[in-house]
């Protein structure tokens, strides 16, 4: 049975109904755990989820970023099967199909449509693809989504470090490197304004991505950390 792992930052307006939502996945799946971590969330993030009924809520201070908030959310899960979803965006309808196609050494990504993504999200994703291309000779279909599911003991196998958005990117690279399958569930994301729309990857997070997926290709290409 499965862990459901929320990281999230400032979102007030959006756990409470989140995790509601996700309880309905409880009359298909038995046994499912509901786990919100607020990543020092500096407004009533945790307030709004105490108000639900999910299974966990994990808090701290200060905000030390998704990678963490991921690897803390696992650390409380009791299930073997994981899934990661955002506070905005989580497809409960989805999950199911990402369950059914998980199984050992292998992970599900959500691939979302390219063309519905708002340009910075399309850039960071470009990115991404292009570095793991370049780092492993692999092509990743969605690098950048953060629905994804993975079984526990293969998610702490890979020792992850990055603590930022760089995460995905982190995971990407070392499942490929480690042999593990990549599997991929087509997901429905619209978002609010296709133009611009900064609120989760700023220009701060975005720079700090293009940096660490720069080292990791120079790295895969000479041996040597940079």
């Amino acid at each position: 049975m499965p862990s459901i792992i929320i990281p999230c930052y400032n979102e007030e307006k959006n756990i409470q109904q989140t995790v509601q939502e996700l309880q309905q996945l409880k009359k298909q799946i038995k046994n499912l755990e509901i786990i919100v971590v607020d990543d020092g969330s500096q407004d009533k993030t945790t307030e709004k989820a105490e108000k639900t009924n999910a299974d966990k809520i994990v808090t701290y201070t200060p905000n030390k970023g998704k990678g963490h908030a991921m690897r803390k959310g696992v650390e409380n899960a009791e299930k073997e099967k994981i899934v990661f979803t955002d506070a905005d965006q989580h497809q409960i309808e989805k999950i199911p199909l990402f369950l059914k196609k998980l199984q050992p050494n292998t992970i599900v990504i959500g691939k979302r449509n390219y063309s519905l993504m708002p340009w910075p999200r399309r850039i960071n994703n470009a990115l991404a693809k292009l570095a793991v291309y370049l780092a492993t000779g692999k092509a990743v279909k969605d690098p950048t989504c953060g629905i994804r599911a993975i079984n526990k003991k293969d998610f702490q196998e890979l020792e992850l470090k990055e603590n930022g958005f760089e995460v995905e990117s982190e995971i990407n690279l070392k499942s490929i490197k480690k042999g593990m399958n990549l599997k991929y569930i087509p997901i429905d994301i619209h978002y609010p304004d296709k133009s611009f729309e900064f609120n989760e990857l700023n220009w701060s997070q975005s720079t700090g991505l293009a940096l660490y997926l720069a080292k990791s290709v120079i790295k895969s290409w000479t041996g040597k950390e940079i």
